[in-house]
């Protein structure tokens, strides 16, 4: 499978994003996949991973998460990921 923002306003019936990929957990100061990495048109300087298989998601999300991955400006990717469950990583 790969990540799609395309399937986050999927029809009723068709597999739709996970809801950390499609709205974030605001409450837990996670953002939604789309605002920050999302399509061309509204990329806003994060990597555009439209597309990317999502094990290689899953892949990143655990390496930042345990701190191994730290190649991101002020730790955000690693604060995110370290905020998120091992369930919603692996729902990604």
């Amino acid at each position: 499978m790969r990540i799609s923002l395309s399937r986050m306003d999927a029809p009723r019936g068709e597999e739709a994003e996970p809801k950390i990929v499609a709205s974030g957990a605001p409450l837990r100061n996670i953002a939604s996949y789309a605002s920050c990495h999302g399509g061309v048109d509204r990329k806003v300087g994060a990597p555009w991973l439209d597309g990317q298989p999502t094990t290689d998601t899953q892949t990143q999300l655990r390496v930042f998460a345990g701190g191994e991955r730290r190649n991101d400006i002020r730790e955000e990717m690693r604060n995110i990921a370290q905020r998120m469950t091992t369930e919603e990583i692996s729902d990604c």
